[in-house]
């Protein structure tokens, strides 16, 4: 009789902690999710603006061309187009993005100190290209920090132990 009770009261316990274990899992990875989205997102509005950037410069290049000024006007607004729609993935993927991704998006968003007044043109969209692809650099950089799963820094730990301990045992029988 007692082992039956016990049978039930484990099998309960079990499917308790397995729902609990389920549930925590599909949060994490819905999560995980949702961030990758977001960098997906800011990442994809940042290539925007380069295009746009490098349009400009090669505009520029070849001023000569009829098309420059009816050309000149859509750029700016697909560039400033651009800006917007990563803030407004910012706004709305802000839990998601860690503080340095914000921080370095809002620092390109507002901060124009590389645009000064004394430069051509030319030399300006060059600044903005230059700017646009630091940013992409460091946010690719910061994403892949943030959506590494953490059991893949388990392994390549486990790894370094593993092949310190083939070292080890390598060098004390040479030796």
């Amino acid at each position: 009789m007692w082992s039956i009770v016990a049978a039930i009261i484990a099998a309960f316990l079990s499917s308790f902690l397995t729902t609990i274990f389920a549930s925590r899992r599909y949060r994490d990875e819905r999560a995980w999710d949702r961030k990758a989205s977001a960098y997906a997102e800011v990442i994809s509005g940042i290539k925007k603006s380069i295009r746009y950037s490098e349009s400009f410069k090669a505009m520029y290049d070849s001023q000569n061309n009829g098309d420059y000024d009816s050309t000149l006007p859509k750029l700016l607004k697909e560039s400033q187009s651009a800006k917007e729609d990563i803030e407004k993935t910012t706004d709305s993927h802000f839990i998601f993005l860690s503080d340095k991704a914000i921080n370095k998006i809002e620092a390109y968003l507002y901060d124009d100190s590389h645009l000064l007044p004394e430069l051509s043109s030319e030399e300006l969209a060059e600044e903005d290209t230059i700017k646009h692809k630091q940013l992409l650099r460091e946010l690719v950089e910061i994403s892949q920090q943030e959506l590494s799963h953490p059991l893949s820094h388990l392994y390549s730990r486990l790894k370094q132990a593993f092949s310190a301990t083939l070292n080890f045992f390598k060098s004390s029988k040479s030796g």
